[in-house]
């Protein structure tokens, strides 16, 4: 009977603790699984984007500022975007983020064909060695007998200056100044560069190709482009311009713009800037996509309805700037560089008290200004699509897509020769407009 009593009582010992040992077991796993997420190495949104651009330039088989053998030049660059995807303001961000992005890959193309670079730089050594180096001229701390006179006249003025401080409430020993210094160098190591670079050049014919958006662990979201120059693409530019149908021709019937257009909405959003694009008769046709946000953040649906009106105004001349610079597009750029160090090592003293101290400044300055010009008249172009997305934040992405075609381009000439014969064949009198219909 006493043995099965302490049989039973190990048994439910046993089971009652067989629970907590498979919880434990657990337990150790969870947080051994969570440890492991914690140590993993962190990835920042720049390295992800940049093994994205390398894949793909590996997949078109094209290296970035090299010329390939059919004469196109790939270039790409990135950009962070300024405020985080919570924000109401997100989608402006990312179009100027895109923008920003594009304009340094066109720069670094223009530089790279125009550019000119200078550089200079200054050193400087300087050390005492001497054995009274530590040691001030005597005559620093020593005062003529005028000079003491003139320190009884201040000091009869400072005296005044402290009663009429005091009386107003202000401590004449905090008012007072530091005392008067002196410094002795020991050493100097200056070494500062200096580098300069200008470019100045038409970015007439370049167009982006591809996109990139990542975001990282921490929330920080980030933009690539990766854009191409090729001489076929400035034929077209300069047909367009001068309003003629471009001569290049796609290597096989192309897709109906429709194609590039009826894309549901949560793709449209990852498209920025122009692309060319062949239609089904292999002409080429110029898509501009661009999009913008309504600043309008209230519960006013009049002011709502008026701040998305003026949100898709805002796209749409995004996207005709891309265009016009496409055509006719300048860019000129200047920046600078100071690099450097700066060592000083010296003696201070103000009569009383004497220290030696040392300064290290590392020198690490950068300037930049870019501008980009364009002026072109644009016949043929128009907009084809405008689009809104809602994130899961509550912000509208407003999207507007602009095309170029050469039938549209051909019907305006039309309509234009025909207008101008009209006006020279017409007699001067006054006509009622509803009438002349």
């Amino acid at each position: 009977m006493k043995l099965t009593n302490i049989a039973l009582a190990f048994a439910t010992i046993f089971i009652t603790l067989h629970p907590f040992t498979s919880h434990a077991s657990e337990e150790t796993a969870v947080n051994v699984e969570a440890y492991d997420k914690d140590v993993e190495p962190f990835k920042s949104v720049g390295s992800v984007l940049d093994e994205q651009i390398s894949a793909y330039f590996r997949s078109i088989k094209a290296s970035p500022g090299l010329p390939s053998a059919t004469g196109k030049t790939y270039y790409s660059a990135t950009q962070t975007v300024s405020v985080s995807p919570e924000s109401p303001d997100f989608p402006k961000a990312l179009q100027i983020a895109f923008d920003k992005a594009f304009n340094n890959a066109r720069a670094e193309f223009i530089f790279d064909r125009f550019g000119r670079e200078t550089s200079k730089t200054y050193a400087e050594l300087y050390e005492n060695g001497n054995s009274d180096r530590d040691t001030f001229n005597p005559e620093m701390c020593e005062k003529s007998k005028l000079e003491s006179i003139y320190d009884k006249i201040i000091a009869l003025a400072e005296s005044e200056l402290d009663k009429a401080l005091e009386d107003n409430g202000v401590d004449p020993v905090a008012f007072k100044s530091t005392p008067e210094t002196a410094r002795k160098d020991l050493f100097i190591d200056k070494s500062i560069e200096t580098i300069s670079r200008r470019a100045n050049g038409e970015i007439v014919g370049i167009l982006p190709v591809k996109s990139f958006y990542a975001i990282d662990t921490k929330g920080t979201p980030k933009v690539g482009v990766v854009m191409v120059h090729a001489p076929e693409l400035v034929n077209v530019a300069n047909d367009i311009r001068l309003g003629k149908t471009p001569s290049l021709r796609g290597k096989k019937p192309g897709k109906p713009v429709s194609t590039y257009v009826n894309l549901p909405e949560s793709e449209l959003i990852a498209n920025f800037g122009p692309r060319l694009v062949f239609d089904e008769q292999n002409r080429p046709v110029i898509l501009a996509y661009a999009q913008w946000n309504s600043a309008y953040q209230g519960n006013d649906s009049r002011q709502s309805e008026r701040s998305r009106d003026a949100a898709f105004k805002k796209a749409d001349m995004q996207a005709s700037q891309l265009i016009t610079e496409f055509l006719s597009g300048k860019l000129s750029q200047q920046s600078e560089l100071i690099a450097g160090e700066y060592i000083h090592r010296y003696i201070e003293t103000d009569c009383k008290n004497q220290t030696e101290q040392e300064k290290s400044t590392l020198i690490d300055e950068y300037a930049s200004k870019l501008k980009i010009t364009a002026s072109a008249k644009v016949s043929g172009s128009t907009v084809i699509k405008k689009w809104s997305l809602m994130n899961k934040y509550g912000g509208e992405t407003i999207g507007v897509i602009r095309a170029w075609t050469p039938e549209l381009s051909d019907l305006i000439q039309e309509i234009s020769t025909k207008q101008h014969k009209s006006k020279v064949n017409s007699s001067s009198g006054d006509l009622d407009p509803e009438e002349s219909w």
